[in-house]
């Protein structure tokens, strides 16, 4: 994943719970903030990144060693590795325009995180970053306890959640057992037969508006039509496009 960068100043079953403290947390995973559906959320100040990262114990010298466990629910015998997940926006988005700026500038917290993950600001900012480059790279975590509220119920109980991401200092991590984010299960749905033919004249007038746009921009291309006609026909052809894809 290729973020850009300016020089401008749910889950099921029961969430870890670890005592409070700094322990060793090595980056297994980054991806964007989407529904359960796979759409993108929009908070409200952007777009959201989600880091996830393993917590490890140590051994007596201080060295990172495995990754610690907990039960995802309390009937649970098989125990899971404790990851804890930090969402930081990535992407601002303009009251006025409407439009996306990048969030990682000098001095705000997803590029705090990244420098702590031993990422370096560039001189040549076009660059962008590629945050799989950073994967399995090691920081310390502050982690203290929250209220989570249980599912479809008033009732909460502690979690575990970072409040702090710096640089880590500790010994040479050596040998790790390695960690990795529980992926959801996959559920197939079955899609009624009339559900299958709305959504195939969905993907019809899509195809038809698409090959429209493109029947303009040639007509623009020969003289056919000015510039102002075909953006204002763009425009219309869009707002139709955006009320299909609605459906």
């Amino acid at each position: 994943m290729k973020l850009d960068i300016s020089d401008k100043t749910a889950s099921f079953g029961l969430r870890p719970h670890i005592p409070k403290g700094f322990y060793p947390g090595k980056l297994v995973e980054v991806k964007p903030h989407k529904d359960k559906d796979g759409n993108l959320i929009e908070k409200k100040f952007g777009k959201q990144l989600i880091f996830s990262y393993a917590v490890y114990k140590t051994d007596k010298e201080g060295k990172p060693t495995e990754p610690m466990k907990y039960k995802p629910d309390k009937e649970s015998l098989k125990e899971e590795d404790v990851i804890l997940a930090s969402f930081v926006y990535h992407m601002y988005k303009d009251k006025a325009s409407g439009e996306y700026r990048t969030a990682i500038t000098p001095n705000s917290r997803i590029t705090k995180n990244l420098l702590a993950l031993g990422w370096t600001f560039p001189k040549d900012i076009t660059k962008g970053i590629e945050l799989d480059e950073l994967i399995g790279n090691w920081v310390e975590l502050g982690v203290d306890d929250y209220d989570q509220k249980l599912q479809n119920t008033d009732d909460t109980y502690k979690a575990s959640g970072i409040i702090k991401i710096s640089k880590y200092e500790g010994p040479e991590p050596g040998e790790v057992k390695e960690a990795s984010p529980k992926k959801p299960k996959e559920v197939k749905k079955e899609m009624k037969h009339s559900r299958i033919e709305e959504f195939n004249a969905i993907q019809k007038q899509v195809k038809e508006i698409e090959a429209r746009k493109e029947e303009m921009e040639s007509m623009r291309d020969s003289g056919d039509l000015t510039e102002k006609g075909y953006k204002k026909s763009i425009e219309l052809l869009d707002a139709k496009l955006e009320e299909v894809k609605a459906k």
